[in-house]
């Protein structure tokens, strides 16, 4: 099955947790900002490599979405919650391809919560700085606005030595009150959280990006949405299994329901 998805290195993502650390750095490429003083011990789960397709738990299930930036109504039946990151390209043609289908015919009827959650990957050096941004912003209630800025923008940002520069002007062009929002990115406010994200995405199996839990059943890579997430849901919604399958003919992922 074609996986469309950013994955960083194995044995960096152990070593950093291990060390504490926001995965996509090496320990001199990682900003002072984003070093914790005191990191939380991770569960021996979290130091393995990530298993291909996890089995969640009923507790796990239900702190996924955490308190993190939503789109749909709480109480929708299906809740998905997606592990991120605003520097890969393989998100970038989830939220260009995908991401308005399902907008528009299942969060916006009330059949779907969508759920972001940050998960920056190795190599990636600004996407911590974009996700930090993001936080930002949620604090003015413009996550919405400035994650769609900072996804459309990506070619403009990834890679600059000014990206700061630019994600203000993205705040500033979402209608954030801009001096709020340079002293939250300056003061790093919301490093615990990206963090936080992380360690729980590592926790659940999440081993690249973009990688989705459908009611709690792990979905991976930038995948279509007619014969991929319109099946998923439609599965769900009538209560039924499902599971992904390759095509034998064209070796895409299809929907088998069960």
């Amino acid at each position: 099955m074609t996986n469309e998805q950013n994955s960083p290195n194995p044995w960096m993502i152990s070593t950093l947790i291990l060390l504490g650390i926001i995965v996509g750095f090496g320990a001199s490429q990682l900003p002072a900002f984003l070093k914790p003083e005191a990191a939380p011990s991770p569960p021996v789960a979290q130091q393995q490599a990530a298993p291909a397709s996890p089995v969640l738990t009923a507790e796990q299930i239900a702190a996924l979405p955490n308190d993190d930036p939503s789109w749909g109504s709480e109480s929708a039946p299906i809740t998905v919650v997606e592990f991120s990151d605003f520097q890969c390209p393989f998100c970038l043609r989830f939220i260009t391809d995908t991401f308005p289908l399902i907008k528009e015919n299942y969060i916006n009827t009330g059949k779907v919560r969508f759920v972001y959650r940050d998960f920056p990957i190795d190599g990636h050096l600004q996407a911590p700085l974009a996700a930090l941004a993001a936080e930002c912003a949620e604090d003015q209630s413009k996550f919405q606005e400035m994650h769609d800025a900072i996804f459309l923008g990506q070619s403009e940002w990834a890679g600059n030595p000014v990206v700061e520069d630019i994600l203000a002007g993205y705040a500033e062009t979402v209608g954030l009150d801009l001096e709020t929002y340079k002293s939250c990115m300056s003061a790093r406010t919301h490093v615990n959280e990206v963090r936080d994200d992380l360690v729980d995405g590592l926790a659940v199996g999440v081993n690249g990006t973009p990688t989705f839990f459908v009611n709690g059943k792990y979905v991976s890579g930038a995948l279509p949405y007619e014969s991929v997430f319109k099946s998923i849901f439609e599965a769900e919604l009538a209560g039924k299994s499902w599971k992904l399958v390759s095509d034998p003919a064209t070796r895409q992922p299809l929907v088998e329901v069960e």
